[in-house]
């Protein structure tokens, strides 16, 4: 059964959610100022051109961030995989019952 969102809560949910939200859950909004604040200091966007191209950077550095973090959560994600599987013994093939040759001749 699946649950059904509807459009204003699916927007809220990828905004609070996905990579490319602002300020998903489990991050600080203080990081995200503190990485604006380094780009604004050092770019000093004089025009709202600039400063419209400086948001760009910035955001684009904020969701890169957030995939190196994805990317090393998957590598853990797969090393622990791999030892769990290492672990558990080795399931043991059924055998494989040839069919009775005689009960098909009969039938």
């Amino acid at each position: 059964m699946t649950r059904q969102i509807a459009p204003t809560q699916n927007l809220v949910h990828r905004q609070n959610h996905s990579i490319f939200a602002h300020n998903p859950i489990g991050e600080r909004q203080s990081d995200f100022e503190d990485l604006a604040a380094g780009f604004h200091s050092r770019y000093l966007p004089d025009s709202p051109v600039a400063q419209s191209l400086l948001d760009i950077a910035i955001h684009a550095e904020w969701i890169l961030r957030r995939l190196d973090s994805l990317q090393r959560n998957f590598h853990r994600a797969i090393k622990e995989l791999d030892r769990l599987k290492t672990a558990r013994p080795e399931p043991q093939p059924k055998p494989i019952r040839p069919p009775d040759l005689y009960a098909l001749i009969d039938s």
